[in-house]
């Protein structure tokens, strides 16, 4: 890759994170404790953190996820190599990262479920159908995702799904 193209890559990665992280701390730390020295009514609180915690999804949700998708990217090389990963203090680091991603992704995986049943309710369609849909979009016809990616884990991930839809 290029160098021009690494340190765009690089940018991608920084503002994203800049809007996630600074955004959820502006909540937090600003926002939240404003917002009890603008009304005493728990209620009008709770709807009003709820109306702008909306609006900064519409931004926090793609930052996020194009944080992780170019941040992934740009630590392929130092995948590549486990003992980097245990010897450095980059790799050390790229390890909690990567622990803190998992923990996103299972939440963002039990969300994921909540809404596809959500969707179910209101409107009938099967959330398996939805997920056969993304699945269909990811691999045959973008090719984000091909079999060879999954390699011998792909054949786990199989057989533990098929035990659990069996049993």
């Amino acid at each position: 890759m290029a160098a021009i193209e690494q340190a765009i890559l690089t940018w991608i990665h920084l503002v994203s994170a800049a809007i996630w992280v600074g955004g959820s701390l502006f909540i937090g730390i600003v926002f939240s404790p404003l917002l009890k020295t603008m009304t005493t009514s728990l209620q009008e609180r709770m709807q009003i953190m709820i109306r702008v915690g909306k609006r900064f999804n519409k931004i926090a949700v793609p930052a996020l996820l194009i944080m992780m998708a170019t941040g992934l990217y740009n630590s392929h090389l130092i995948l590549g190599k486990p003992n980097i990963l245990f010897e450095t203090s980059y790799g050390q680091f790229l390890i909690i990262k990567i622990m803190h991603h998992i923990i996103l992704s299972v939440g963002l995986l039990i969300f994921a479920a909540h809404a596809l049943n959500f969707i179910f309710k209101k409107t009938y369609i099967p959330d398996v159908l939805i997920l056969i849909i993304f699945g269909i979009l990811l691999g045959p016809i973008f090719h984000i995702i091909l079999p060879d990616d999954f390699g011998r884990v792909g054949q786990v991930i199989t057989t533990i799904a098929l035990v659990v839809i069996l049993f």
